[in-house]
């Protein structure tokens, strides 16, 4: 913001981040617990943010489309798991932090911290977890999944990128 940026975000984590001004756009709860957006803040997209699960304020993964819906994407990272099924997009960009047996290795040989590897579980998606949500997605338009958060020590590259491309059929890029 400081460097004339505008910044989009939850009302919980501006605040928790401590930041205003007239660059902070913020996505705040209704009392129905929904998200809302402001179609003028967005130009020509329409960001639709949903709920995360994660350790911080108001964690949000976004559904982003153009006005005319012509093209989509999907971004989800810093969540556990997804609580809604994942709408039909062009492009879907997903966590997969860590693979559970990668982990479980590592704490059977006490290469792990308890609270870290608690921490990891509570908060990021693992390769098993994804999967599930892929089956259960609307995979239907997607062009292409773009996959990102891995965990340098957790996760094992090849072997998520195998599985999803086997379970959807759809390339996968690892960022």
């Amino acid at each position: 913001m400081k460097a004339g940026i505008d910044c989009y975000m939850t009302k919980g984590t501006a605040e928790a981040l401590g930041v205003s001004g007239h660059r902070l756009n913020t996505f705040y709860k209704s009392p129905d617990r929904r998200w809302q957006y402001n179609y003028k803040l967005l130009r020509d997209l329409l960001i639709l943010p949903f709920e995360a699960v994660h350790d911080v304020a108001e964690p949000v993964s976004y559904f982003i489309k153009t006005k005319d819906e012509k093209e989509s994407l999907v971004f989800v990272t810093d969540t556990a798991y997804m609580k809604y099924k994942i709408p039909a997009c062009d492009v879907l960009m997903i966590e997969c932090n860590y693979v559970k047996s990668v982990l479980d290795e590592k704490d059977k040989q006490g290469e792990i911290n308890v609270s870290l590897r608690n921490r990891i579980v509570k908060n990021h998606m693992s390769l098993e977890t994804l999967v599930e949500a892929l089956k259960a997605a609307d995979l239907s338009r997607t062009k292409k999944i773009y996959v990102m958060h891995l965990s340098d020590l957790n996760s094992d590259e090849e072997v998520i990128k195998r599985q999803i491309q086997e379970v959807t059929g759809i390339e996968v890029v690892i960022c």
